[in-house]
């Protein structure tokens, strides 16, 4: 097994400065409601509330190490810096069985555990699995704790397509004072280029809500401004743009800025969330409309 990343242009990627795109959450796994939503007088205030908490979540930057968007990789910062842990374990443990399953912490952690499964073949299928338990990145101030899994559909053709799974990680980075939870993945069907997001987060409502394809730009201060489609657990997925979305006074609700959403359907709604913490915002069902 050891080495088989040679094999690809994997390597080259890995050393790429690029971009992280977080997410938040605390519920994977959950099914998700993607179908087309139909906004209407019932349920536009609930998705716009719901909406605003995923913006937030959507943009982890200031909560995990960032760096800059270039046009070359579609991965992020924080996979990077994991799937180059999980190469330094498979460099090490040439020698024993093709397919290996077993403790690596003292080869990846400074302190804590980690361990790692996975299957060998220089082409086709491979997948790998680490584990972290408290584990502070050997070389890092970073403190790892959850499952970080990847499919490679083809390890000799990044290009074949392959996905990154990560269910309950927690990540403490003492540099900035965060602690971020994920449950993300990220699906990659032709290569680095063509990477998307989604991560699974459960609202202030109790309902298990997903954020996915997101872009934005700006701060929890200043404001956030961008797009993405999000999915309501209950009622369904439409595509958000956010102008001007700040937090800090109302919990995970925004305490100023706006969202349009609207779904394929033709309905569509807005939230203009206060300072107050109080909410306002209209809804068009496509036949008649009103406000709340």
């Amino acid at each position: 097994m050891s080495g088989f990343f040679s094999k690809t242009n994997v390597a080259i990627l890995l050393s790429s400065t690029i971009l992280f795109t977080g997410c938040s959450s605390d519920d994977g796994g959950t099914s998700i409601n993607t179908a087309p939503a139909t906004i209407d007088a019932t349920n536009a205030e609930a998705i716009g509330k719901a909406a605003g908490e995923a913006i937030q979540i959507a943009d982890a930057t200031n909560g995990l190490p960032t760096s800059v968007v270039t046009s070359s990789t579609g991965l992020t910062e924080i996979d990077t810096l994991f799937i180059n842990a999980a190469n330094t374990a498979m460099d090490n443990v040439v020698n024993l069985p093709a397919a290996y399953a077993g403790d690596v912490s003292s080869i990846t952690c400074s302190s804590g555990t980690a361990s790692i499964s996975m299957t060998d073949a220089y082409t086709g299928p491979v997948d790998i699995t680490m584990t972290y338990n408290n584990c502070i990145l050997m070389g890092t101030s970073i403190t790892a704790t959850g499952t970080f899994a990847m499919h490679w559909n083809d390890i000799s053709d990044p290009n074949a397509g392959f996905n990154f799974t990560y269910t309950n990680f927690t990540v403490i980075d003492p540099d900035n004072g965060t602690t971020v939870t994920m449950n993300m993945t990220m699906d990659c069907p032709t290569g680095y280029l063509s990477c998307t997001f989604s991560s699974d987060f459960t609202g202030t409502d109790g309902t298990t809500h997903r954020v996915s394809n997101f872009s934005f730009s700006g701060d929890a201060t200043f404001g956030f401004n961008g797009t993405a489609t999000f999915s309501h657990g209950t009622y369904g997925s439409v595509s958000i743009t956010a102008t001007n979305i700040t937090y800090g006074s109302c919990g995970t609700y925004p305490d100023g800025g706006t969202i349009a959403f609207s779904s394929t359907d033709g309905s569509s709604g807005t939230i203009i969330f206060n300072a107050d913490c109080s909410v306002s915002g209209t809804w068009n069902d496509g036949i008649s409309s009103g406000s709340f």
